[in-house]
């Protein structure tokens, strides 16, 4: 299994295009779930990861499970390169 096939899921840009869809922008958001525009703007525009909490809100606030995404880019990623495992 070779590590650098496997590329980094960009969170920021898929909460960007459900915002887009819904005809929100990033400083509604962040007054929806109480953080700083300029935080959030960084967050969903440069780094690569969203903390798990804010992704929560995010998906409350935007009623849409973000979290489904991280679920299914894992499995994808475990298929393509081991064997799924059921606990």
């Amino acid at each position: 299994m070779s590590k650098d096939k496997i590329t980094t899921l960009d969170m920021g840009l898929i909460i960007r295009q459900k915002l887009s869809e819904q005809g929100a922008s990033i400083a509604w958001l962040s007054k929806q779930i109480g953080c700083d525009r300029s935080n959030l703007y960084t967050q969903l525009h440069r780094n690569a990861y969203i903390d798990t909490q804010r992704l929560e809100q995010i998906s409350i606030t935007l009623k849409f499970n973000f979290f489904m995404y991280h679920s299914n880019y894992v499995n994808a990623h475990i298929t393509e390169y081991g064997q799924h495992k059921e606990p």
